[in-house]
């Protein structure tokens, strides 16, 4: 029996509530890692500049490659929580120029595009990533793989939470052009 609304609204299936237990999970996850990604650029900046700029020295050769590296990975980490939060850049200005009734099927379309897309980000990405394994970074003897696998593992959490909000559309139910789910927070 399903226990609140949402489930109520979503049939209440096991693999629903899988599927949104694992999105709300990878989204803590991501504003977790932007929040350690950022502090950490943040003070490795900090220290780094002081340090070079107040004593001559340096905390660690190559600290301005792993700062960079950090950044690709929280703007991409944040980029994929923005996708989850339906903040990212889309067509909404030019869905919402159509008929209500029309807008649920104009944002599937253009969900499953934005999946075809990321598909082929995450394949291109996974072997561009791997074939870098052995070029090291400038300054430390870290493979540029996992610099350029942020790429591939950003795009399959937006790909995550791009099919989980598609199939809650294909599945919410649709009252006199009216997203029950959404009326219902």
């Amino acid at each position: 029996m399903p226990k609140n609304k949402q489930e109520r609204l979503e049939g209440g299936s096991v693999a629903m509530g899988f599927l949104l237990r694992t999105d709300e999970a990878l989204f803590t996850l991501e504003k977790f890692l932007c929040v350690v990604l950022g502090v950490s650029m943040f003070g490795a900046t900090f220290i780094e500049t002081l340090l070079r700029y107040g004593f001559g020295t340096t905390l660690l050769v190559g600290i301005s490659d792993l700062i960079k590296w950090g950044f690709v990975w929280f703007a991409v980490m944040g980029c994929a929580a923005l996708v989850k939060r339906n903040a990212h850049i889309n067509v909404d200005v030019f869905v919402q120029r159509f008929p209500e009734q029309l807008r649920r099927y104009l944002r599937i379309l253009s969900d499953a595009l934005l999946l075809v897309f990321f598909a082929c980000a995450i394949k291109s990405g996974y072997v561009f990533a791997f074939s870098q394994w052995t070029i090291a970074a400038t300054a430390v003897d870290v493979p540029k793989t996992f610099l350029y696998l942020s790429i591939p593992v950003g795009m399959s959490l937006m790909f995550y939470h791009i099919t989980v909000q598609m199939i809650r559309a294909v599945r919410t139910p649709q009252k006199d052009g009216i997203n029950l789910m959404e009326a219902g927070r």
